[in-house]
C-alpha cells in the first residue's frame, strides 16, 4: 500500500516500486517544485549523489539529501522539512512526510546501504521529491489560512504543523490575486474544506481494503502451501487433494475480488488533488534522475 495517511500528522510513502503515471494537469502543475527546470536540476543532483554514494557515510548521505531539500525549499519559498531516518519506517516504505514535525522520513535501511543502484536512486528521488512537494502544498495551505486571518496558533492547530511553519505562513499570506492561489485553494478544499469528508472516507477505505487484501493474500498463500504439501505427500487420496484444490480456488477468488476492490479505492486516492500533484512531481523527478544518468553509467 502506498502513500496512505494513517493518522493525523503523517503522510506516508512509498513502496519500493514507487512510480507510475502522474497527473497531466491541475492548478498546481508547472508551479513551484512542479516547474520542469526545478525537476531537472534535482535530477542532476540526485545522479551525482548516486555516483558518490559509496564514498559517503550515512550521515553524509543524509546531509546531501537535506541539501537537495533545502535548495527546493529556498527556491520555492517554503520552510525546508528536515530529513530523518527513523527506525519505525519498515521494509517496503521508502519514506513519508511527517508534517506535524515537518520531517521527511527516509528508510534507514536505504541510507545505510553501501551502494545505491541507478534504479534505487530513481526511486529515492521519486520519494524525496514527492514528499517534499507535500511540504510545499501544506505551506501553501497555511499561507491561505493566514490570508483568511488565522493566527499562527490557529494555523498550527488546524494543519498540524509546527510553530515555525505557521509563523512563516503568517509572515507571508497568499492573497487571492497570487498566481498560486488556485493551487492553494484546490489543496485546501480537498484536505480541510468542502471535499475533506470524501477524502477522509477514501483514505479510511484504503486502509480497510488494504488490510482485507493482505488477509486474503495470506489465506491464499496458506491454502496453496497446504495443497502443495498434500500433493508431495505419499498416500494422499484424490479426494483430499481435490478438497485442497477447491480451497485454493476459493481463496484465489476471494483474493481477486479484494484486489479489484482495493484498486478501485486506490485509483480514487491517487486522484485526490494533493496526491495527483505529488505523484506527478515525483514521477517526473524519477524520470529526470534517469535522464541525468544518460544512456550509459554505473
Amino acid at each position: 500500500m502506498s502513500h496512505v495517511e494513517d493518522y493525523p500528522g503523517v503522510v506516508q510513502c512509498c513502496p519500493a516500486a514507487h512510480g507510475g503515471p502522474g497527473s497531466t494537469g491541475g492548478p498546481c502543475r508547472g508551479q513551484g517544485m512542479s516547474a520542469q527546470p526545478a525537476i531537472d536540476a534535482f535530477g542532476n543532483d540526485m545522479a551525482t549523489l548516486q555516483k558518490d554514494w559509496g564514498t559517503l557515510t550515512p550521515a553524509a548521505r543524509t546531509a546531501r539529501l537535506q541539501s537537495l531539500v533545502d535548495t527546493q525549499a529556498t527556491n520555492n519559498n517554503f520552510p525546508a522539512p528536515r530529513i530523518t531516518t527513523p527506525s519505525d519506517l519498515g521494509p517496503g516504505r521508502n519514506g513519508e512526510l511527517r508534517f506535524s514535525g515537518w520531517q521527511v522520513a527516509i528508510n534507514p535501511g536505504l541510507m545505510n546501504a553501501s551502494t545505491l543502484s541507478r534504479q534505487q536512486a530513481e526511486q529515492l528521488g521519486d520519494t524525496l521529491y514527492h514528499e517534499t512537494r507535500h511540504a510545499e502544498q501544506w505551506f501553501l495551505m497555511a499561507r491561505r489560512d493566514a490570508d483568511a486571518g488565522l493566527t499562527a496558533p490557529q494555523i498550527q492547530s488546524q494543519l498540524s504543523v509546527p510553530p515555525r511553519v505557521a509563523q512563516a505562513a503568517v509572515a507571508n499570506p497568499i492573497p487571492a490575486t497570487d498566481a498560486r492561489r488556485g493551487c492553494a485553494d484546490a489543496m485546501y478544499n480537498s484536505v480541510y474544506g468542502t471535499n475533506a469528508a470524501a477524502r477522509n472516507a477514501t483514505l479510511g477505505d484504503l486502509g480497510t481494503k488494504g488490510a482485507s487484501l493482505a488477509s486474503a493474500n495470506q489465506a491464499l498463500a496458506q491454502a496453496t502451501a497446504a495443497r502443495d504439501t498434500l500433493a508431495a505427500t505419499p498416500g494422499t487420496t484424490a479426494q483430499a487433494l481435490a478438497g485442497a484444490n477447491n480451497l485454493v480456488n476459493s481463496t484465489y477468488a476471494t483474493a481477486t475480488a479484494q484486489y479489484n476492490s482495493f484498486q478501485t479505492t486506490y485509483a480514487a486516492y491517487r486522484a485526490l488533488p494533493e496526491e495527483a500533484d505529488a505523484w506527478d512531481a515525483g514521477t517526473r523527478a524519477a524520470a529526470a534522475v534517469k535522464s541525468a544518468f544518460g544512456p550509459r553509467g554505473p
